[in-house]
């Protein structure tokens, strides 16, 4: 949730399609915010060439290419669709899930 939180859903499915979930599991939380944070806000990052032209535009075309929606399910109910690529709509929805 913290990468997602950086970069959207769509964060995930790159996680994913790259075979990385092992990587992002064992490493300390620390690091998957700090990457979030990069993917947020790559202006303030030392690593902000590669996030500004290698992650940002793949995350950008996966959300045109493949426009997603999923029930917002918060604490067992499902109130509406959510539209996975509106980034403000997303940012809020992993804000409201608790991280522990």
């Amino acid at each position: 949730m913290l990468l997602a939180g950086g970069g959207s859903i769509y964060a995930l499915i790159l996680i994913a399609a790259k075979d990385m979930r092992w990587s992002i599991t064992t490493a300390p939380a620390e690091v998957s915010w700090e990457v979030g944070k990069m993917l947020r806000r790559p202006d303030k990052c030392a690593g902000m060439s590669y996030m500004l032209w290698k992650i940002i535009p793949i995350i950008a075309a996966l959300r045109k290419r493949f426009p997603l929606s999923m029930p917002n399910v918060i604490n067992g109910s499902v109130s509406h669709q959510l539209d996975c690529t509106c980034i403000r709509y997303i940012d809020r929805f992993i804000d409201s899930v608790p991280i522990k």
